[in-house]
C-alpha cells in the first residue's frame, strides 16, 4: 500500500521510527530492500543498508520438508554482492572516479573490493551436496558475469520474480544491479580441501575510473 512504500521524502530521524506492513500476495520469490532517502541513497547502500527478504509459499517452504526438494538451512545461503573501494585506514572511500568534480553529483560508484555479506573477499566451507545460493547484486553499478573456478555447472532455478518453470543450466549467469538469481550448485564430486573460486569476467563500465 502506498503508506508503507518507503519513498525517498518518507523520512523519520533519531529516535523515531515507523511500521511498514506488506501483504506478500504472491508467490515465493527472492526481494531485497535497502534505504531510499533523497539526495544519500547510494551513499546509505554503500554503506550497507541493504537487507534480503525471502519470501516463502506453500512450495517453497524454506524447510527441509518443503515439496520441491530445494536446499534449505545452513545449504540455502543469500550472497550479497556489492564492490567497495576502501582508503587506506579501512573506512569506505566515497568518491571512486577521477572525471567528477568533487562536490559534484557522482551517479556510478564502482570499487576495486569484492565483499559479500559485507565481507571483503570472504571464504565459505561447504560440504559434499547440493547448495542453493540466493545471489542479489547490491552494488551501485557494477554488473557481474558468475562463474564457478572449477567450470561445473549452475543451475538457475529462479529469478527476480519467483522460481523459474523449470530449472536452466549453465555455466555463467550476468546479474545486473538489482538484480537477483536463484542457483543451485552440485559440491557432490569436490574432494576435501579443493578450492573452488566464485569469478566475475565482466568487463568493468567506461566510467570506472579507480583512484
Amino acid at each position: 500500500p502506498p503508506q508503507s512504500d518507503g519513498h525517498p521524502m518518507d523520512t523519520f530521524h533519531h529516535g523515531e521510527s515507523k511500521v511498514y506492513q506488506y501483504g506478500n500476495r504472491q508467490e515465493a520469490a527472492h526481494l531485497w530492500y535497502h534505504d531510499h532517502s533523497m539526495g544519500i541513497t547510494r551513499l546509505n547502500v554503500y554503506a550497507g543498508l541493504a537487507g534480503n527478504y525471502l519470501l516463502r509459499d506453500q512450495f517453497d517452504t524454506g524447510t527441509s520438508s518443503n515439496p520441491l526438494g530445494l536446499p534449505s538451512g545452513e545449504f540455502e545461503i543469500p550472497l550479497t554482492l556489492s564492490d567497495r573501494g576502501f582508503n587506506a585506514d579501512g573506512s569506505l572511500r566515497i568518491r571512486l572516479v577521477t572525471f567528477v568534480p568533487e562536490g559534484d553529483w557522482e551517479g556510478g560508484m564502482i570499487g576495486d573490493v569484492a565483499t559479500v555479506n559485507g565481507k571483503a573477499w570472504p571464504v565459505a566451507e561447504v560440504a559434499r551436496g547440493w547448495y542453493r545460493f540466493r545471489i542479489v547484486n547490491a552494488s551501485n553499478l557494477t554488473t557481474y558475469r558468475l562463474r564457478l573456478s572449477s567450470g561445473q555447472p549452475l543451475f538457475i532455478i529462479g529469478s527476480d520474480l519467483g522460481l523459474l518453470n523449470a530449472p536452466q543450466q549453465t555455466t555463467r549467469v550476468q546479474v545486473a544491479a538489482g538484480e537477483r538469481v536463484d542457483v543451485l550448485v552440485d559440491f557432490s564430486s569436490a574432494s576435501s580441501g579443493d578450492e573452488i573460486l566464485l569469478l566475475n569476467d565482466a568487463e568493468l563500465p567506461g566510467q570506472a575510473t579507480i583512484f
